[in-house]
């Protein structure tokens, strides 16, 4: 391509550190091109000239593209170069558009090249053409917009607690409302893709309301056993636990009966879970509550059940109504513990208080 005295003198220049080679796979082909480095800002055109008109050695005047100090392109001339440049810019521009920018660092270097090394416009573009995934020199389009945004304010929850409530226990006691704001960002995008979004400002537009939740103070759940038995009912002690004489029923007995008026409400004697509401033989309609100790209570000759099974009750929560029902003479409750879940014993000295009359 050179003659022996032009291979000396860009050789030299080289050395002193004025001109570089850069060799770049374009559509054409790989490509040799000579092109100016500092100090002195000496053009690759001008080394070459101080030995004769670019024309005698069959290189021509060309511009070189550069990518993040990569050869990229070599086209024509820096006009052509230019506006490449700017109508790939403007291919991510809007009318809201405030500046453009590449992403990586790009130069137009004067150079010589072997005319077939020139490329076309169209095929510069296309290896530049941020879209390109594949080319390893396709720039990156950063541009930024001012916008403003209407968005909501989450609304700030209010804990209220209830000193006897317990902390599963919760409750809305007003509905939260989120405000309204207008947000007004400084947005930076990608190839037209939003990459960071900068909050410059913001009005209220609405104020939020704040939501209130009432919470127990206590612990746990007020289904939880407690480990401790209430009188399961209100009424007279018509019948105690063991040997007794009857014409009708056990003549051991296994509980105690508590007498009363038919519809008198009958509560759990402690928090627990329903494994049994029903229709049990001589009991009657019945319920059997396991507690978290494993022990199980009994409650027998219901005229009516208020729990199903699977169900979980609290201590004193009414589980049914005093009847007649299986054997029985007369409206009461029969009541059974079973500390083990499976001997009973007599409830009497495990309740708590004294068995109310009303």
């Amino acid at each position: 391509m050179f003659s022996e005295r032009h291979r000396k003198t860009v050789a030299s220049r080289v050395r002193a550190g004025r001109v570089k080679l850069l060799a770049g796979m374009t559509a054409l082909g790989l490509c040799l091109t000579l092109t100016a480095l500092t100090p002195g800002h000496v053009s690759a055109t001008a080394v070459y000239k101080e030995e004769g008109p670019a024309g005698e050695s069959g290189l021509v005047d060309a511009v070189a593209v550069t990518v993040n100090g990569v050869h990229a392109v070599t086209v024509d001339s820096a006009e052509t170069a230019r506006a490449l440049l700017r109508e790939i810019k403007a291919g991510y521009l809007t009318p809201r558009t405030e500046s453009a920018a590449f992403r990586e660092s790009v130069e137009l270097l004067p150079c010589l090249t072997a005319p077939e090394c020139v490329m076309a416009p169209a095929d510069a573009r296309a290896l530049l053409d941020p879209e390109n995934t594949a080319s390893p020199v396709a720039l990156t389009v950063l541009t930024m917009v001012t916008v403003t945004r209407e968005e909501a304010v989450p609304y700030d929850t209010e804990t209220v607690m209830i000193p006897d409530g317990y902390e599963d226990e919760t409750s809305v006691t007003r509905a939260g409302v989120d405000g309204a704001a207008a947000n007004t960002y400084s947005v930076i995008y990608e190839n037209g893709r939003e990459e960071l979004a900068t909050l410059t400002d913001s009005r209220i537009l609405a104020e939020p309301v704040s939501e209130i939740v009432t919470r127990g103070a206590l612990p746990g759940s007020r289904y939880d056993s407690r480990g401790v038995y209430i009188w399961p009912t209100t009424g007279v002690l018509t019948s105690k636990f063991g040997g007794r004489t009857i014409s009708i029923g056990s003549t051991n007995h296994k509980g105690i009966d508590i007498g009363n008026a038919a519809g008198t409400p009958v509560m759990a004697a402690d928090g627990g879970l329903v494994i049994f509401a029903g229709k049990n033989g001589g009991y009657g309609n019945f319920v059997a509550i396991r507690h978290d100790n494993g022990a199980v209570t009994r409650y027998a000759h219901m005229r009516k059940l208020l729990v199903e099974e699977g169900q979980r009750v609290a201590q004193g929560q009414q589980i049914g109504e005093m009847g007649r029902t299986g054997t029985a003479t007369g409206n009461h409750l029969h009541f059974e513990i079973l500390p083990d879940g499976e001997t009973r014993v007599d409830p009497v000295g495990l309740l708590t208080g004294k068995l109310q009359r009303r």
